[in-house]
This record gives C-alpha cells, structure tokens and sequence, in this order.
C-alpha cells in the first residue's frame, strides 16, 4: 500500500512572499515536488513561475520546480511532523551567479 492509502502524511506552515502564515494540512507523505507547488499555489497569490518553495526541514532546501516529479520524501520529511515553507521571489540564474 502507498502512503495516501496508510494516511501518512505531514503538516506545512507556509509563509508567502507577503509574509501571510497559512497552515497546510494533510500533505501526503508520498506528494511530489509539483504536488506541492499545487498546495502552495493555493494560498499564494502572486502569479505562478514568479516564485520558488524554500523547505525548511531538516536542513535548508529550495524546491525547483524543474524537480517537480521527485518525491517529497527524499528531502527528509517524516510522516506527523511540521515543516515550515518560505515562498521566495523566483529570480533566475543570471541574478544569482553574477560576480561583484
């Protein structure tokens, strides 16, 4: 049996780039990266591909969605826990890799 079928799942605390705290209940243990993205949307209301999911779980990640078909489950989280998602401003390579 999968995860959705078991009822394993985990709980997110999502701040959005306005600074809004929405919680998100019952995210399946076994949801995708995209999946996510999906419940993010839901409470985020600036335009889709503006912005990027930060986890913060056991360690810091960013969540590509290029990444969208990888479970969430290799990113550390465990069934009943909360995790905290940050909503950050999408702004592309070439800002982030520029030299000074």
């Amino acid at each position: 049996t999968n995860a959705r079928a078991r009822g394993m799942s985990f709980t997110a605390e999502v701040k959005t780039l306005k600074g809004k705290k929405t919680l998100i209940e019952t995210i399946p243990l076994d949801s995708t990266v995209g999946e996510l993205y999906d419940r993010v949307e839901q409470v985020e209301d600036t335009p889709n591909g503006k912005w990027k999911i930060m986890l913060i779980a056991k360690s810091v990640r960013t969540l590509k969605f290029s990444d969208k078909e990888r479970p969430l489950k290799d990113y550390g989280i465990e069934n009943g826990q909360q995790y905290r998602i940050e909503v950050i401003l999408d702004m592309g390579a070439c800002h982030t890799n520029r030299r000074r």
